[in-house]
């Protein structure tokens, strides 16, 4: 009788293939890519404290905002290639300027309606104006914060979440999380924290799930910032700053948000939440969303690419 011989060229071959499928199949968990994802970004942001002290003594906001967003933007999409082994869809170019600009119109004339409604009862106004060069610092914040923070909220956890559980329960974690994130800034409420979940939990990840992209996002989040500090002078989640108008809100605590800004103020929930309910029913109305694993329809047919 022939002794089978393990160590033979076959055998090799055979036990080099199957780690190579059980490697795929563990990058194929969402909880193992979320992992990896989030310490790619974690060292991301080391890398960028050591570029941008080390390298540049006392860097400033600009070089610091800049080198911001190159690190995160590298760290994502090298993620992506590696692990997930795939083009990155959610940042393509195609149709980037279009949302990115409809975006930013979108969140402009949202926050120039609550400022508005604000300014006639005489609860916001504008004490002075501020040099052009006042909306240089709050602009390049509202840039690096935008990007940042819509890659690793709705791009990372999002994302990679929905994948697994879901469109809804990725809603419920991702609005509840970035609601928490704010709870330490000052003049943090209930009621503030309840509306960034829905405005920026619910509608930003509204705006990823019906383009399958980043960018519409990006406009938004960077524009509900940039015009609340930059135009109208007003403090952002709690965040002062000095814009072109120096504003002042005063009245009720429940209509200006207090100390925590407009993002507080029960306008902004009521419009955040329609904005909200209305871009999610034309997401779910147009076939976007994804069922849970345990669930027999998936949705999209490839993880991360617009079914559209």
């Amino acid at each position: 009788m022939t002794r089978r011989d393990d160590s033979s060229p076959i055998a090799e071959q055979q036990s080099a293939k199957g780690i190579r499928r059980r490697g795929r199949n563990l990058l194929r968990s969402p909880l193992v890519r979320l992992v990896l994802a989030l310490f790619s970004l974690w060292v991301a942001f080391i890398a960028r404290d050591v570029i941008a002290n080390g390298l540049f003594s006392h860097a400033g906001a600009l070089t610091t905002a800049v080198v911001t967003i190159l690190v995160v933007h590298l760290a994502y999409v090298l993620n992506v290639r590696t692990v997930e082994q795939r083009p990155v869809h959610e940042l393509s170019w195609k149709r980037a300027p279009q949302e990115l600009a409809l975006g930013v119109v979108a969140g402009v004339a949202g926050i120039a309606v609550i400022v508005s409604v604000l300014w006639v009862p005489g609860y916001y106004q504008a004490t002075g104006v501020n040099g052009v060069m006042a909306l240089v610092v709050p602009t390049i914040a509202a840039l690096a914060t935008a990007y940042t923070e819509e890659i690793v909220i709705r791009g990372v956890l999002f994302r990679i979440v929905e994948q697994g559980l879901g469109t809804w329960i990725a809603l419920i974690i991702s609005a509840v999380l970035f609601g928490l994130l704010h709870s330490g800034n000052d003049g943090a409420t209930l009621i503030g924290l309840l509306s960034i979940s829905v405005t920026a939990g619910l509608l930003l990840a509204g705006a990823y799930i019906l383009t399958r992209r980043l960018w519409l996002s990006i406009g938004i989040h960077f524009s509900v910032n940039w015009t609340q500090q930059a135009v109208f002078g007003l403090p952002v989640s709690g965040r002062e700053g000095e814009g072109l108008l120096q504003g002042v809100l005063g009245g009720p605590t429940l209509l200006t948000g207090g100390a925590f800004g407009i993002e507080a103020s029960l306008i902004m929930l009521v419009l955040g939440s329609s904005a909200a309910a209305y871009i999610l029913h034309r997401a779910y109305r147009q076939g976007q969303f994804v069922h849970p694993f345990w669930s027999s329809g998936r949705g999209l047919e490839r993880e991360g690419e617009p079914s559209r």
